[in-house]
């Protein structure tokens, strides 16, 4: 199925995409930027007023919880892409398209939740072993505690980071099944992407985001970051699309080869 998908091709599709919509990308970047930044200051500002009346632990699941609830202009972003993708037209209000009415933000915030929810779970599960082991260190007498602490958390640092990118991609196509099928339950999206994203497509992906790399790197120095990210974003909105329509050729072809009995 991946072997039509040229990484390759679909980069310069991509850079071609952004330089004829650098208005629209960035701009709807920029909203989703501001929107988090203005999430901040009033994250600090609770932190400043509140600090003396409830505990930081207790601020945190309020701070959780209003990220959450602005989380569906990411989405709106994702629509922007998705859109530029197929009809190589956007425009920036796409950003607030979850915003428009009840059911799309509840949509939108419910596909956020789930998905938080499943890596927090993968999260706790990959962190595991090194808090065991650090909680076992009175058994450990061939390295100094010192030492070791430093070796645990390497080790849950990669175990941590490389479980949450691998298991992350399993769901790299949700926001595209969702917007391809018009609002498609919510959990058959997430069952489907899973289903699609088999160890062929995660290793597409994969190369896709090594491939970014030296970009991300150069955005810290020279080129502005407020360009390289929308880039990017829009190849992964490109790629998923390419993954998703090859799995529909593949089950349309496979539906209309008669089936052979004896």
């Amino acid at each position: 199925m991946t072997n039509t998908i040229n990484l390759a091709e679909t980069k310069t599709h991509a850079k071609k995409l952004f330089k004829n919509n650098f208005a629209p990308l960035c701009g709807g970047f920029l909203c989703v930027a501001l929107c988090f930044m203005l999430f901040d200051a009033v994250v600090s500002l609770l932190g400043v007023f509140l600090a003396d009346v409830i505990s930081g632990y207790y601020i945190l699941p309020v701070v959780v919880f209003i990220g959450v609830l602005i989380s569906p202009v990411i989405n709106g972003f994702f629509r922007l892409c998705i859109k530029l993708a197929k009809n190589n037209t956007a425009n920036v209000y796409d950003v607030f398209y979850y915003f428009s009415s009840p059911s799309r933000y509840f949509d939108g915030f419910t596909i956020n939740i789930l998905l938080l929810l499943r890596l927090i779970i993968v999260a706790v599960i990959f962190s595991a072993l090194p808090v065991s082991l650090w909680y076992l260190r009175g058994f450990i007498t061939v390295v100094p505690e010192y030492n070791l602490r430093i070796i645990l958390h390497c080790i849950w640092g990669v175990m941590f980071l490389a479980g949450l990118l691998l298991y992350s991609f399993r769901y790299f196509l949700v926001y595209t099944i969702y917007e391809e099928n018009n609002g498609e339950f919510i959990n058959a999206c997430f069952v489907r992407s899973a289903k699609i994203m088999n160890g062929a497509n995660i290793k597409l992906v994969l190369y896709n985001l090594f491939s970014f790399i030296p970009l991300y790197l150069l955005g810290i120095f020279i080129i502005p970051i407020l360009c390289v990210v929308p880039y990017y974003i829009l190849c992964c909105c490109l790629l998923s699309l390419k993954i998703y329509y090859a799995y529909l050729r593949k089950r349309a072809a496979a539906q209309k080869v008669p089936e052979i009995i004896g």
